[in-house]
């Protein structure tokens, strides 16, 4: 049994609760990060919310499972986003051939994670995650579809709309493309600040108001505005 696991249950949890990112609970004993806090649940209609205690289970079965399968530490695992899904059978998304399937309505969800470069796609119904044998290295997918898994399409829609005072939905997604940013300022250097002159591997995300085109910068991690509102 993974000898991490109750560790990162008490490190997801105490993430739900809002605690401080930075507190030492966030980490194991050995001093490893835990889950990424930043992983969202993504609504059908695109909107996406903080992870509710469930879903904190959900992801840390799903880390374990991920983290067993390939044989890594589990602070090498980062759950992306938690998406419900209502199963059209009892493959739970993943039927094998020549097996016959219950046709019933099985609800459940999709976990993304990332380890090693690879966005691997778990599928979980009655609390039980597995991996779904569907997994695409991170440079075969297209940039508007990895965004999408990651979220930020939607988090630079939503932060967009807040700076122009209107809806997400007065917000289209117009491009999206991979990007290798000279730094960890991500191209948008702020004044006064050094960065490390390592390269940055990212995207650029353009989104447009009527007929007014904005550039996020990302590293999935981080979205910076560039250039800010005004400084154009």
């Amino acid at each position: 049994m993974n000898t991490a696991y109750p560790k990162l249950m008490l490190a997801l949890l105490m993430i739900a609760a809002g605690c401080d990112a930075n507190s030492n609970a966030n980490k194991d004993a050995e001093g490893e990060q835990s889950t990424d806090s930043k992983a969202r649940v993504i609504l059908p209609d695109g909107t996406q919310r903080a992870l509710e205690s469930a879903e904190i289970n959900i992801s840390m079965r799903a880390v374990a499972v991920l983290s067993e399968e390939m044989s890594i530490p589990i602070s090498q695992v980062t759950v992306v986003s938690v998406r419900p899904v209502n199963w059209p059978d009892s493959s739970i998304g993943c039927p094998q051939p020549g097996q016959a399937y219950a046709q019933v309505i099985t609800p459940g969800h999709k976990i993304s994670v990332r380890a090693r470069g690879e966005i691997h796609v778990l599928h979980e119904a009655g609390g039980k995650p597995f991996l779904c044998k569907r997994t695409k290295p991170v440079a075969e997918l297209t940039p508007k579809r990895e965004l999408a898994w990651a979220g930020m399409a939607t988090q630079a829609r939503e932060a967009l709309a807040g700076q122009l005072g209107v809806t997400p939905e007065d917000i289209k997604v117009r491009d999206a493309r991979r990007k290798r940013f000279d730094n960890a300022s991500l191209d948008c250097p702020e004044a006064g600040v050094s960065y490390p002159a390592t390269p940055v591997e990212g995207y650029v995300i353009v989104l447009s108001h009527g007929r007014r085109l904005f550039s996020y910068h990302t590293d999935l991690e981080r979205l910076v505005l560039c250039p800010a509102i005004g400084a154009d």
